[in-house]
């Protein structure tokens, strides 16, 4: 035979059963598209959460107030802890230190108006150590948190609302709960989270969000970004003892803070992300041997049917 024979033997093979060819190439498809499918599902999505993480940064600390389980005592957080988490004797691997309070508010500009769910109070190095950059404009100074300058840095979302582009927004007025500031730059894009919008937020000046929005209470959080990615543990050390001193905690066992650090967070959650990937694979994996079982059934099927016919052919000499 030659192989051009071969060739329409196998064509005419497959189509003398149009559905079973059919069934048994959907069954190769679907089983490989099973394990290719899912475990991209898996590695998207762990690949989301590192870069969620990473986007705060590798080498920041959030320091948050808690309550002492022990005496069920709430600590708060404030400037003068800041401070003093600031100090370099005291703390020679933190490289800045950003006191920050929260609160939402509506704006308003000419007769457009929309809600910011969040308006941040704090210091220029916040947008550092949260790995917030604008996209034009600038930030405000150290200047303007002692002086408290009514300006402010809009996200995304409210500077396009408001004044439909982000460039068009800079230099405007933009009036926050009865109080107008002027906005000086936008962020950028900081993308979704899949827990809301990240650019429906604002940041101005610490002092000026407390005697204008949220009052002079507690601080939110405080952000702390080490010298280095190596120097995390070594800064978050450092942050536990001054705020042991500070809080005059006497029961390390039960700390009325919390500190979170970034980079133990994004080993934790890349670990949880790889054996989801794995689940799926193995569950893709499955999938493809069963299909691969139900394909070899059928080819053995169909061999077993011509059995007579490939007696026949071989006795009149096909290879």
């Amino acid at each position: 035979m030659s192989t051009f024979d071969v060739f329409r033997a196998a064509w005419q093979g497959v189509t003398a059963n149009i559905m079973r060819s059919v069934l048994t190439t959907l069954g190769i498809l679907i089983g490989v598209a099973a394990v290719i499918v899912l475990v991209a599902v898996g590695n998207g999505s762990a690949k989301a959460v590192a870069d969620s993480i990473s986007a705060l940064g590798t080498n920041t600390l959030t320091v948050s107030a808690g309550r002492a389980s022990s005496t069920s005592q709430t600590y708060d957080l404030t400037v003068p802890i800041a401070r003093q988490l600031a100090d370099t004797n005291l703390a020679p691997h933190i490289a800045s230190v950003s006191p920050t309070v929260s609160t939402s508010a509506t704006a308003a500009a000419g007769t457009e108006s929309t809600t910011i769910s969040s308006v941040i109070g704090t210091y220029p190095s916040y947008f550092e150590a949260s790995n917030k950059p604008v996209s034009v404009g600038t930030y405000f100074t150290n200047d303007d948190v002692l002086s408290s300058a009514k300006v402010i840095v809009l996200g995304l979302t409210p500077a396009e609302d408001l004044f439909t582009t982000a460039r068009a927004a800079i230099g405007q007025k933009v009036v926050l709960n009865g109080t107008a500031f002027t906005v000086v730059g936008v962020l950028k894009d900081q993308g979704s989270n899949g827990f809301g919008d990240s650019n429906a937020t604002a940041v101005a000046p610490l002092t000026t969000v407390q005697s204008s929005l949220s009052g002079y209470g507690a601080l939110s959080s405080i952000i702390l970004q080490a010298t280095s990615a190596d120097d995390v543990d070594a800064a978050q050390a450092e942050a536990e003892t001054v705020l042991n001193n500070a809080l005059k905690v006497t029961n390390t066992a039960s700390l009325p803070y919390n500190v979170q650090n970034q980079a133990s967070l994004l080993e934790a959650r890349s670990e949880s992300s790889k054996t989801f990937t794995v689940l799926l694979a193995v569950v893709a994996s499955i999938s493809l041997l069963v299909g691969g079982l139900g394909i070899t059934n059928i080819m053995l099927v169909t061999v077993t049917e011509r059995t007579r016919e490939i007696g026949v052919r071989k006795a009149l000499g096909a290879p």
